[in-house]
């Protein structure tokens, strides 16, 4: 940087010039006069990372699986654990919101059998995948999974009044 746009850097909040060296990776300066501390002007610094969802705010770190910007409130820690490693991803609202309703997928279960109907889900957050949080949306699969198997289960108590119909002599 040359001494001239080190002389064009200027303190928004009591317009004093900012004189020092800045160095390449600084994203923000403190005024040496009124002590405010203000963000490097982006044809400086050769443009700031902003989050992906608002642009108003620097983003602290790209999300594992889409590779987008992200601020401290849009990015959300997931622990993954596999038969071999661990490991921490860091992911977006949408991101982490495909992986849980992928895990949430794989342990969905249905047992019909007689006159019970078991429907359920074995993950431990299933409840909030199923009716969400105040950071995710609601995303039902419990009552999907009732839908898709009524129709086994009204065959099984159609047959046992039938059946019963037959035996008291009914038909």
């Amino acid at each position: 940087m040359t001494e001239k746009e080190a002389k064009a850097v200027t303190c928004p909040f009591c317009g004093a010039p900012y004189r020092k060296f800045i160095p390449s990776n600084a994203l923000q300066l403190k005024c040496t006069y009124c002590g405010g501390i203000f963000l490097v002007p982006q044809e400086i610094s050769g443009g700031l990372p902003k989050c992906f969802n608002h642009d108003d705010r620097l983003a602290i770190g790209l999300c594992n699986d889409c590779g987008e910007n992200f601020c401290s409130e849009c990015l959300y820690i997931y622990d993954l654990q596999t038969r071999d490693t661990e490991a921490t991803l860091y992911l977006c609202l949408e991101c982490l919101t495909k992986r849980h309703r992928k895990e949430a997928d794989s342990f969905i279960y249905a047992k019909i059998s007689e006159w019970v109907a078991e429907i359920g889900a074995e993950a431990t957050y299933a409840l909030f995948v199923e009716l969400g949080t105040r950071y995710m949306q609601a995303q039902p699969y419990l009552y999907p999974a009732i839908q898709e198997h009524l129709p086994q289960l009204e065959a099984i108590i159609c047959e046992a009044i039938d059946q019963a119909k037959a035996e008291a002599g009914l038909e």
